[in-house]
């Protein structure tokens, strides 16, 4: 659905809409390559845990600053 709206012979000289078709094309490679969608969910999870760790000692130094 998202190529047909973005697809560049519809938007011809939009970089914008180029640049996004370029995206959504880098999207569907990775979902139909199974090892490298797996790569990508545990980079995400990592990242996430990272973030949530992070989170939790700032509010950690912040409530033992008071």
């Amino acid at each position: 659905r998202l190529a047909k709206q973005y697809h560049p012979d519809l938007h011809p000289g939009d970089a914008a809409c180029a640049k996004k078709m370029n995206e959504i094309n880098e999207a569907y490679d990775l979902l139909k390559n199974p090892q490298a969608y797996q790569a990508y969910r545990q980079q995400q999870q990592q990242s996430a845990y990272q973030q949530a760790y992070r989170q939790q000692q700032s509010a950690y130094q912040q409530q033992n600053q008071q």
